[in-house]
């Protein structure tokens, strides 16, 4: 692995927060995702970061 995140990772970590924010808890969303739960937290972090950045990008 180059340390790259694989095509779709985004999305995948996107629809992650939506449903976090829809109130499920980390387990559902790994379940719904088809992914592990400990990579649940990671996912999250990553697309609050991404948002955090596009809504300061969208400001400036």
């Amino acid at each position: 692995m180059n340390g790259i995140p694989e095509r779709g990772a985004s999305s995948k970590a996107d629809r992650a927060l939506k449903l976090h924010e829809q109130g499920l808890t980390r387990a559902q969303i790994a379940e719904r995702l088809c992914v592990k739960p400990d990579s649940v937290k990671g996912m999250l972090d990553r697309a609050k970061q991404r948002r955090a950045k596009m809504s300061m990008a969208a400001r400036s």
